[in-house]
């Protein structure tokens, strides 16, 4: 089907340790929670109990933190180490997880009434324009920022 082409060998896992492919997806898992899950713990707990300080110092990091990790790639040849199938393919993916993420949010906030799915019975009204434009801006480009929907 979609990885019988040999083109697209470069997207099949395939394993160079003795676990198999399970070893490459044990790792994967290790660093979401390394990169994603544990900053995002720490960060929560850590602006429940100091929220001023807080705000103070990621409105410093946010600054410098997002120059320097374009800088640093560029630097060190990422880009140039990836093939031009490698980039269609997470462009392709990118576009394919953002649309349906896109639509999927707009069908929620639009035509499915909040009281059917948080348990309410009395009908309340569909999500307000203003409401869905920040549901469609935050939920669909946060999770592909972060590398994971």
């Amino acid at each position: 089907m979609f990885f019988s082409a040999s083109g697209w060998e470069f997207a099949k896992p395939v394993a160079s340790a003795a676990g198999g492919t399970t070893e490459i997806y044990r790792q994967v898992s290790e660093q979401l929670g390394f990169s994603v899950f544990i900053p995002l713990a720490v960060g929560e707990t850590l602006q429940y109990i100091w929220p001023v300080q807080v705000k103070w110092v990621l409105s410093w990091i946010g600054k410098a933190g997002g120059l320097s990790t374009y800088s640093s790639a560029f630097y060190h040849g990422a880009f140039q180490a990836l093939s031009g199938e490698a980039v269609a393919f997470v462009f392709l993916t990118n576009i394919l997880i953002f649309l349906t993420f896109n639509i999927l949010l707009f069908v929620v906030a639009r035509y499915i009434k909040p009281g059917r799915w948080i348990g309410r019975t009395e009908s309340t009204e569909l999500f307000d324009p203003p409401t869905t434009i920040a549901l469609l801006f935050c939920g669909t480009a946060k999770g592909i920022a972060l590398g994971g929907p």
